[in-house]
C-alpha cells in the first residue's frame, strides 16, 4: 500500500526556548534513527512523516537559533528521508515566523511541508502547502 508510512509526532511544547538544546537534539536524532529503521523494516521505505502539533506555542517560545541549527543538521544527516511534515493547530503568529525560517529550508523540502487549515464548513480537516491559504 502506498499510503503506509511511519509518523513521528511532536508537540510544540517540546520546542520551547532553552539555553542548551543538546537533550532535544539527541531526542530528535534518536527518534529519526528509530523511525527510519522501522520504516525500512516494515514498509521498505527510507522516508517518514513528521506531525507537529503547534497548539500552545507562543511567540516567546520561538528561537530562530534553534531552527538555524536543526534544519541544516537534519537535512545533512538525513537527506531525502522526509516524506512530508504536517504542522497542525498553527498559532496566528506562525506565518511571520515561517516566512523568516523558510529560507533555511531547501526548496524541495519546503514542498513537503503542509499546514493544517481550519475545519471547513463540512467539518473536514484540509491541508495545504501554501501558507497564504491558511485562515487568519
Amino acid at each position: 500500500n502506498t499510503h503506509e508510512c511511519v509518523v513521528i509526532s511532536f508537540t510544540g511544547s517540546e520546542f520551547k526556548k532553552q539555553e542548551n538544546y543538546n537533550e532535544l537534539y539527541t531526542k530528535l536524532d534518536s527518534s529519526m534513527v528509530t523511525a527510519l529503521d522501522f520504516s525500512n523494516k516494515c514498509y521498505n521505505k527510507n522516508t517518514i512523516v513528521i506531525f507537529v502539533d503547534l497548539s500552545g506555542v507562543t511567540v516567546k517560545a520561538m528561537d530562530t537559533g534553534f531552527f538555524k541549527y536543526i534544519i541544516p543538521f537534519f537535512s545533512d544527516k538525513y537527506p531525502d528521508c522526509l516524506e512530508k511534515v504536517i504542522l497542525s493547530r498553527i498559532p496566528s503568529f506562525f506565518k511571520a515566523c515561517y516566512c523568516i525560517i523558510k529560507y533555511l529550508i531547501d526548496k524541495e523540502t519546503r514542498k513537503k511541508v503542509f499546514f493544517e487549515k481550519k475545519n471547513n464548513s463540512n467539518g473536514n480537516i484540509c491541508y495545504t502547502n501554501n501558507l497564504e491559504d491558511l485562515d487568519d
